[in-house]
């Protein structure tokens, strides 16, 4: 899934002090089938599936060519949406 509208479909929030960087995605702004198809799988597959994500910022010259990845994947293996903890709450803001 390419996040391509910053501010819109995806949200950084950097947490001063700590080596730590959110990242927020939206659903609302995509098409109703994506939002029909995310809730499926969240509800049918989520805690079912070994998920990878990795992040990329897109190349858009010869000179930021050939992309690669940042850092190393993050494996989120049979999560339970129910489960969730939000940054907020793990981290107190100050």
């Amino acid at each position: 899934m390419l996040m391509k509208r910053p501010g819109v479909t995806g949200f950084l929030y950097p947490y001063s002090g700590e080596n730590i960087l959110e990242i927020g995605i939206s659903l609302h702004p995509f098409p109703y089938m994506f939002k029909q198809a995310m809730t499926y799988l969240k509800d049918s597959y989520f805690p079912k599936m070994l998920m990878t994500f990795s992040f990329v910022i897109e190349g858009r010259n010869e000179k930021e060519l050939p992309e690669v990845l940042l850092g190393n994947p993050i494996l989120l293996p049979f999560l339970d949406p129910d489960s969730i903890l939000h940054a907020d709450d793990v981290f107190q803001m100050s």
